[in-house]
């Protein structure tokens, strides 16, 4: 079972490489081929080449897995909207799935859609059916879960960025079976041409169904915020007991992440089985009471079932997310396990759990939660069974040696880890498992009983949570709370995970002392620098904005830092931090904003907040803090690399976009010029100012190959070899404008994109070489992705 177990996760988990799905029906037909000769083996051979039949039984079960995920995806790639609908005006009907986020700007709901057809006379039905991500801005209705609707909207298929140590959204949307993203749009009263009369589009068709689960998930939560003073506490109860997050605040996430507990906050696997051990102590005490019930029903078996009973309710309560799937299906093993009354290995029980997770889910093996969860497992299970003679100090020994196993898969995942998560955990696992869920989840069952207890309870809980808060900050603070390293390749933190299992085999073990070798290579790995005179560019993906960050040998100067629509929803902390991050960069030398717009300037506070920072020039001081202006003659040099602002000049009138700064960038050999959003009469001016520093090899189109820039007169006097466009997936403003394109493409510009690229990653050598190129999307494109 085990051999079967790893070969069809390989089987489920080898998918992740390919660009291209496999055909399900190919693997159909090799697994048809391999199990017929596995049977003929096993039927005509019988035991004299067993191992051949293990060999055959293994291809089976990694081929089994290949095509679970292979149908699995080529399902959900089939359901996503086509090309052909993005855009365009829809009306869909369907049901409010799981409880609406509501924000200052609106509410973001997912909805499973049941039909779908073009707005317009006369109709047009088209195929989509699935789940979508909307989000309704300034929406005059309140959307409940449980909900059917019918909703005017716009939609376009899962789309992310694309950067270096940023987060995969469209992976992410694709493993929670989402197959478009979106918004609700505005619905006047529109003619009826049949029927003479007016009607609004957006409109409920039934109201929330009082048996929906999410019903009534949505009425706790509610009720939470209701009874709880402490609203910071009453977000964490929401987490804890529907497992409703969005109203925990950026203090609170960092506090966790800085501390390794970010995991208490979510109804995990251990949540669930806290909760089916505790459904025991009442049926101990029942069958104390009375005995006899002994002899009709074990105690084991009773307190197995309703254990089992508790948590699937509380799993429910979760919204039966996947995370929470998997768990729940793990604990329900381990409780068969122990009323089956047979000593079944862990390693045993652990390769059904994993079996059983894979059938039900094939594409398990791409979301990270998979792999915490079963890694944690599996790390407790190898330690605990070479620990076995050693019993004392256990649960310390335990912790931090699962702290440290985790380490690497922290850093792989997140990029960031914390050294003081070991100590945190040894207060805050307890803490919140053993006092803080109970008390919560008896607090709920008495809603409906006692108002009175109720609320006393969740006013327990929320004081016991502040308390929790308050020893979090006194670590957090603490200098090893965040570890930030450049973005290890996988393969080395793999290898030093490896390192760390063979370090703490039994004593005896040959060659124990290999493992800190295993683990050189991870701990030595340093990121590429250019050398002197050499320069790095690369345009960040953010979507309809601006960011980029250049470097040389010994410096960093980040060029505008994207937009920034919400706490929620700031590119300087998503996108731009993240990337200084995975390069080691923890001190900017240079942030120049080129202009006031919000899609350049939006990150730039974090960044601010969170980065040491020398230098801040912008064309508008009054923006940011602690900025000088940006002027045209201003230069200066770092490692060989040279550094001038053509633009704006000293006294210059025009708009926000013509004052963007203007900066060149060259070594002997190569050059860049950086435009941010100037338009024509910026361009007029530069050409007359500064006609002979223009010519450059690589330009950063203006303004987004807006048409308000990029004239023929402009373009020919700069005649660069490429133009670099950031701009979003199908923004509302067009970008780049067709007519634009054309021009560039007439003087023979190579024209790179964010929308199809990603990333762009150039490094500018200090020779006569071509300049290298390096599209992060391309690179990182797998079958989820547009």
């Amino acid at each position: 079972m085990r051999l079967f177990s790893l070969f069809l996760l390989f089987g489920t988990l080898i998918i992740q490489w390919f660009a291209v799905i496999p055909s399900w029906k190919v693997v159909l037909i090799t697994l048809g081929i391999s199990v017929s000769i596995s049977v003929t083996s096993l039927v005509f051979l019988k035991n004299r080449l067993k191992s051949i039949d293990t060999i055959f039984i293994t291809i089976c079960a990694f081929l089994f897995g290949l095509l679970l995920a292979s149908y699995q995806a080529s399902d959900l790639v089939t359901k996503r909207i086509t090309t052909d609908s993005e855009g365009k005006e829809l009306l869909i009907t369907g049901k409010v799935k799981d409880i609406p986020t509501v924000r200052g700007d609106g509410v973001r709901f997912l909805l499973d859609v049941y039909s779908a057809e073009y707005v317009g006379t006369p109709k047009e039905k088209i195929s989509l059916s699935g789940i979508v991500r909307l989000g309704w801005f300034q929406q005059a209705q309140t959307v409940r879960a449980g909900e059917l609707w019918q909703l005017k909207v716009k939609l376009k298929r899962p789309s992310g960025f694309m950067n270096p140590g940023g987060f995969d959204y469209e992976k992410w949307l694709f493993t929670q079976k989402i197959i478009a993203t979106g918004y609700v749009r505005k619905s006047k009263n529109i003619e009826n041409q049949d029927q003479s009369e007016n009607r609004n589009l957006n409109q409920t068709i039934t109201a929330e169904i009082i048996w929906s689960v999410d019903h009534w998930r949505q009425k706790i939560h509610q009720t939470i915020h209701e009874r709880v003073e402490n609203k910071s506490s009453a977000a964490v109860l929401s987490a804890l007991l529907v497992a409703v997050r969005d109203k925990l605040d950026d203090k609170q996430w960092q506090l966790l992440q800085a501390t390794g507990t970010s995991h208490l906050v979510a109804i995990s696997g251990l949540h669930i089985a806290v909760v089916a051990g505790f459904a025991f102590f009442p049926m101990m005490l029942l069958w104390r009471i009375f005995p006899r019930l002994n002899e009709r029903i074990p105690l084991r078996i009773a307190g197995a079932v309703v254990g089992t009973l508790f948590a699937i309710a509380y799993a429910m309560l979760a919204g039966f997310t996947l995370p929470t799937q998997r768990a729940l299906l793990m604990v329900m093993i381990g409780l068969w396990g122990l009323v089956s009354r047979r000593n079944y290995d862990a390693s045993t029980i652990l390769a059904l759990a994993l079996i059983l997770v894979l059938l039900w889910d094939p594409l398990a093996a791409m979301t990270v939660s998979f792999w915490l969860s079963f890694l944690a497992i599996f790390l407790i299970l190898f330690f605990i069974k070479r620990q076995i003679e050693k019993p004392r100090w256990m649960i310390l020994k335990l912790q931090i040696f699962l702290s440290l196993a985790m380490l690497p898969l922290t850093l792989l995942f997140f990029g960031t880890a914390s050294l003081t998560s070991p100590v945190a955990n040894l207060f805050a696992i307890p803490w919140v498992s053993l006092l803080i869920v109970p008390i919560s989840l008896l607090g709920l069952i008495l809603m409906p009983i006692s108002t009175f207890l109720s609320t006393q309870l969740l006013t327990l809980a929320a004081f016991l949570i502040d308390i929790f808060f308050r020893v979090l900050a006194v670590l957090g603070d603490s200098a090893l709370s965040k570890l930030n390293l450049a973005e290890i390749p996988p393969s080395l933190l793999i290898i030093a995970f490896l390192g760390l299992l063979v370090l703490v085999l039994p004593k005896g073990f040959p060659g124990r002392w290999l493992g800190l070798l295993l683990m050189l290579p991870a701990i030595s790995f340093q990121t590429a620098i250019p050398k002197a005179g050499e320069f790095t560019y690369t345009m960040l993906d953010v979507g309809q904005g601006y960011a980029s960050v250049l470097h040389t040998q010994n410096h960093h100067l980040v060029y505008d830092a994207g937009t920034r629509v919400s706490e929620s929803f700031d590119l300087g902390k998503l996108v731009v931090a993240p990337y200084l991050r995975s390069q080691g960069i923890d001190k900017i030398d240079t942030l120049m904003i080129s202009h006031e717009d919000i899609d350049h300037r939006g990150g730039a506070q974090y960044l601010q907040e969170n980065f040491e920072i020398d230098e801040v020039i912008s064309s508008d001081t009054n923006a940011l803090k602690e900025s000088k202006a940006c002027l045209q003659g201003q230069q200066w040099q770092w490692d060989g690399v040279n550094f001038e602002v053509l633009s704006p000049y000293k006294g210059f009138e025009g708009n926000d976009n013509n004052r963007s700064c203007v900066l060149k960038v060259w070594n002997q050999y190569h050059s860049l010029l950086l435009t941010g959003d100037i338009q024509k009469q910026s361009e007029k001016a530069l050409l007359k100012s500064n006609p002979n520093k223009l010519k450059t090899d690589v330009l950063s189109v203006p303004h987004h190959g807006s048409k308000t820039s990029s004239t023929y007169a402009f373009i020919k006097q700069v005649s660069p070899k490429i133009g670099l466009i950031s701009a979003g997936y199908r923004s509302r403003f067009g970008h780049p404008k067709p007519e634009v394109v054309s021009r560039y493409e007439q003087s023979g510009v190579e024209l790179l994109d964010t929308v199809n690229y990603g990333a762009i990653i150039l490094d500018f050598p200090d020779d006569n070489t071509e300049i290298k190129r390096a599209y992060y999307r391309l690179e990182k494109r797998g079958f989820w992705s547009r």
